[in-house]
């Protein structure tokens, strides 16, 4: 096991489940040939190693964070250029973080705090764009023209610590940008086919209600919302339980949670008492 000050880029799929469920063969080729072609070549000219592929995601190590962040940034360009030829709802869009500080390596792997920082920072990203940590920015800043944006501090599930971070190539948004609030509602889980068809209608009709409100805009691509509503669904003996939660994703807590317990199975009339205003 070994120590070694490194600079990690983390970068995933903004929207991947929705694009694999549209798609799942055609963005499974479309995904491999963005690797081969720009991605990982890319990463090779600027002297970062890959560390490991994940699915949608991938983790690569540079030695200097000049060149992770110029790998990240000409990624996004090429990547940018290439998918305008495609319909806007079949894109393949990065989002990607930088952080610097000390990994544990072992074998083939890296570990650590460092690691965790980055996936976060990649979690928090605007599709198409890059997130970088202060230690990034102390380092890079004197030596890159690239105009970074502050966001201030800001806190990441599972670290004690807020982290002042920078964006390229936009501000982020705050949780009261301008605009309205963003909310994403994720179908309701459940256990088997009857249960996922309620949670699936109960989304829809949860979605319906939010659209009639002035002051909210519900999205339907899971990457960026201010807030995720989602929850579960169990049936048994003609009788209903609905949990649902209401979580703000830039706090990173659960704002309010209910119950609903309902003496019928009818699915419309289960979905018409929960969504009603």
């Amino acid at each position: 096991m070994q120590r070694r000050l490194a600079a990690i880029l983390a970068a995933d799929v903004a929207g991947y489940s929705r694009l694999m469920e549209a798609d799942e063969a055609g963005t499974l080729a479309r995904l491999k040939s963005l690797y081969d072609g720009p991605v990982l070549p890319t990463i090779a000219e600027h002297r970062g190693r890959l560390v490991k592929l994940m699915g949608d995601g991938l983790l690569a190590e540079f030695s200097s964070a000049v060149d992770a962040v110029r790998c990240a940034i000409a990624v996004q360009k090429i990547v940018a250029e290439q998918q305008a030829l495609v319909p806007e709802d079949g894109r393949l869009v990065f989002r990607m973080g930088v952080n610097l500080d000390n990994v544990i390596a072992e074998e083939n792997d890296i570990f650590g705090d460092s690691v965790n920082v980055a996936s976060r920072l990649e979690g928090m990203a605007e599709p198409g764009g890059v997130l970088i940590s202060q230690s990034v920015h102390d380092d890079v800043a004197a030596q890159l023209d690239t105009v970074f944006f502050d966001n201030g501090l800001r806190k990441f599930k599972n670290i004690s610590r807020a982290i002042r971070v920078w964006s390229w190539p936009r501000q982020l948004p705050s949780l009261r940008a301008q605009g309205k609030p963003r909310v994403f509602v994720a179908n309701f889980e459940g256990r088997g086919p009857e249960e996922a068809r309620l949670g699936a209608d109960l989304s829809d009709g949860i979605k319906a209600y939010f659209a009639r409100l002035t002051g909210l805009e519900v999205v339907t691509d899971r990457a960026q919302p201010n807030y995720v509503v989602q929850g579960s669904v169990r049936l048994a003996a003609n009788r209903s339980r609905i949990v649902a939660r209401l979580a703000a994703l830039e706090a990173d807590r659960q704002i309010w949670s209910e119950r609903y317990d309902e003496d019928t199975d009818d699915p419309f009339e289960i979905v018409d008492r929960c969504t009603r205003g």
